[in-house]
């Protein structure tokens, strides 16, 4: 009964209809930290969005991201599955899939998510916390010894990692994606209902396979997707740990590992029955740095970052929960020799052409 539930349920997601033409696609989005969501939001919150949320992505290219759609996030920020549903008046099928969230243009409104190995997705959430004074991305108990590592810049996850147990479990930390995509449920349930919510949506992507995800992003929502803003913090940090500090990231992500199996297997089907060829992504060289307090008036060349950091904060901390880098015009996502209709491509060099003046301004 549960491998039919799922197989209904991937017929629901591949049978989806289309957001009319020139019509505005409102990504009902769960944001897992440091999973690949900031590109999403960067790349399809909007332009007025960009704007109103303190300026963070002021300086994110404003030329357009499709040819025929535009695109809002509803809620930016770390929000999940099920605080999207109940704030969209949400209806749920029986299996615990959100349904019913706009009336009038339901096809235009739909659940997307992103996926990233959970192990580097844990790897990169304590180092961009490590030093910061906020914890979003890592949060421990305050004051535990957990929380006072944390504080620390030069604290590595070896150092977590060999916390006795009992410390550790202080953090909430474990298995991100399927919290967010399934909170609302008693813990015993949660990985079969994330399971079944993920394979409703008619888009995931997965962020080791960028290329790949962005092609099914425009076969599964039917939009002619050209252009996007991949967005990172400057964050370096040793990716390889030992065998010891392997092992206890896993047991921490198990949930979270069996999901991102799972999506791998759907996420492959789903290319399979997509077809075509899978675009190349090509990103402006010149990359800009800014900082996400002060975007408009604290902003410079990647080349410049260490000089600049130094300059704009106090801390090493502070530099990294601050600043923001992307490539100046974005990333073009192209298929080779692929012919344009003469519709298509006065549409591309009009909106080329704003978006260079939208840059220059």
């Amino acid at each position: 009964m549960h491998c039919l539930a799922l197989v209904l349920l991937a017929s629901l997601a591949s049978a989806r209809a289309m957001c009319p033409a020139n019509h505005t696609i409102e990504l009902l989005f769960p944001h897992v930290p440091k999973a690949g969501g900031r590109t999403i939001e960067a790349t399809f919150e909007g332009r007025k969005a960009r704007q109103r949320h303190g300026g963070r992505h002021r300086p994110v290219s404003d030329l357009p991201r499709s040819l025929s759609h535009d695109f809002v996030i509803r809620k930016a920020g770390h929000v999940s599955y099920s605080w999207l549903a109940k704030i969209y008046h949400c209806s749920y099928t029986a299996d615990g899939v959100a349904v019913g969230c706009d009336e009038t243009w339901p096809e235009c409104a739909p659940f997307v998510f992103i996926l990233r190995d959970p192990v580097q997705r844990f790897l990169s959430a304590f180092y961009t916390t490590a030093g910061r004074r906020s914890d979003g991305h890592f949060r421990c108990q305050r004051k535990s010894v957990a929380w006072k590592l944390l504080r620390d810049p030069q604290a590595t996850v070896e150092d977590w990692a060999a916390l006795p147990e009992r410390e550790r479990r202080k953090c909430d930390v474990d298995d991100r994606h399927v919290w967010y995509l399934a909170s609302d449920r008693m813990r015993g349930h949660r990985l079969d209902v994330a399971k079944r919510r993920l394979q409703a949506m008619p888009w995931f992507g997965v962020l080791e396979r960028m290329a790949e995800s962005l092609h099914l992003f425009r076969h599964a929502l039917h939009t002619e997707l050209v252009r996007t803003t991949p967005t990172f913090n400057l964050n370096k940090y040793n990716k390889t740990v030992s065998d010891a500090t392997l092992k206890v990231l896993r047991e921490h992500n198990r949930l979270d590992l069996e999901l991102y199996d799972f999506a791998v297997q759907e996420f492959s089907a789903r290319l399979e029955e997509a077809g075509g060829s899978i675009p190349s992504i090509r990103c402006d060289e010149n990359v800009l740095c800014w900082d996400r307090q002060h975007a408009s008036e604290r902003q410079w060349d990647f080349a410049e970052s260490e000089e600049k950091m130094q300059a704009f904060f106090d801390s090493e901390g502070e530099a990294k929960d601050h600043t923001l880098c992307a490539p100046r015009t974005g990333c073009r996502i192209e298929y080779g020799a692929r012919r344009l209709s003469s519709d298509q491509k006065v549409r591309w060099s009009e909106a080329e052409h704003e978006g260079e003046l939208d840059e220059e301004n």
